[in-house]
């Protein structure tokens, strides 16, 4: 066995046992010397052993070896390393991936993936996302299911989208929503129903 076979089998499994003990800060330690020990190939295993147990690690890892499937699973792992995707590998179903595991990645989506249909999907998985998008693709329809989803949303609805009937299913879906319903909206029967779905 050459002496670079041995070298790559060593550091795998020294990687292998730091990734698997769930030991971020050592296998980012391991990362660091990769870049110049190993052929091409043997690079492009360490870097895919390491990326798929810790996905947050994508950004440590060299451009020319982040391929659609390695950070497919990065994003798998750890949503928010949607930042460090190369632009032309974000796609919706990538971006939705991210944001199911990570909601706030929908701040590392693309320009040109902005769009009320895709945050509309964002929110139908979790209402909360609605926090990280932008104030001018809000729309009264984009608001209402995020708050069906989770009546807490309510606190990221800009005032003018907020209407009675939104903060009524608001509250109906999560009592606690009731503090940022407007005033003129606070009626008995809005506030019964707070009370009613408190948690």
């Amino acid at each position: 066995m050459n002496n670079n076979r041995r070298k790559f089998l060593k550091s795998s499994a020294i990687i292998a046992t730091a990734v698997s003990c769930g030991d971020i800060t050592q296998a980012h330690a391991y990362l660091q010397p990769i870049s110049g020990a190993f052929e091409h190939e043997s690079k492009k295993q360490l870097y895919t052993a390491i990326v798929r147990n810790h996905g947050g690690l994508l950004e440590d890892v060299p451009e020319e070896f982040r391929t659609l499937e390695l950070c497919f699973a990065a994003v798998q792992k750890h949503g928010w390393s949607l930042e460090y995707v190369p632009e032309e590998f974000k796609t919706p179903e990538l971006c939705l991936v991210a944001v199911q595991e990570c909601p706030w990645a929908v701040e590392y989506f693309p320009e040109k993936l902005k769009t009320p249909e895709l945050y509309l999907a964002v929110v139908q998985f979790y209402g909360l996302s609605l926090e990280y998008m932008p104030e001018e693709l809000k729309t009264a329809e984009l608001c209402l299911t995020a708050v069906q989803d989770v009546g807490y949303a309510l606190h990221f609805v800009p005032e003018e989208l907020k209407t009675s009937e939104l903060c009524f299913v608001a509250v109906q879906n999560n009592g606690w929503a009731l503090q940022y319903v407007p005033k003129e909206f606070k009626a008995l029967e809005l506030c019964l129903a707070a009370v009613k779905n408190n948690g």
